[in-house]
């Protein structure tokens, strides 16, 4: 795990991330670092009707199609908990520990179609939100 995450922060240092996308990190060690406060997207999906889940993943989207374009990739693309919502509205990806940017491992992850795994999309409870999610990732990055 340790290795990934230092894999993980060069990579924040290789690639011109905007850094309140990622909670605007401050670093106090090599492993250690504290973020700004947001509200994860479970909690967010939990308090929000359906309507306006489909819009977070709508903007979810979005957001991941910007790090993609910058040639960086989530692992997974884990919805309910590697992001979180800011006071602005804006997604921000808060676990910066599993990051990609080989293109290799960017396509294994699209054509695993890891955003239909239990793991990721069953961790949305609302049924109809999830199915979207589904559908939506497979309209915007399925192989």
């Amino acid at each position: 795990m340790r290795k990934k995450a230092l894999a993980s922060f060069e990579i924040l240092k290789r690639h011109i991330i905007p850094a309140n996308w990622v909670g605007n990190p401050l670093f106090l060690n090599s492993l250690d670092f504290e973020q700004d406060k947001v509200e994860p997207l479970h909690v967010v999906f939990d308090k929000t009707d359906t309507k306006g889940s489909m819009k977070i993943i709508d903007e979810f989207i979005v957001f991941n199609k910007k790090l993609l374009a910058l040639g960086v990739m989530d692992k997974s693309f884990n919805i309910t908990k590697n992001y979180g919502l800011a006071d602005s509205g804006a997604i921000v990806l808060i676990d910066i520990g599993e990051l990609f940017d080989d293109s290799e491992q960017i396509q294994k992850q699209l054509i695993d179609r890891a955003w239909g795994k239990e793991y990721v999309a069953g961790c949305i409870q609302n049924e109809e939100v999830r199915k979207y999610f589904v559908q939506k990732m497979d309209e915007n990055f399925g192989l």
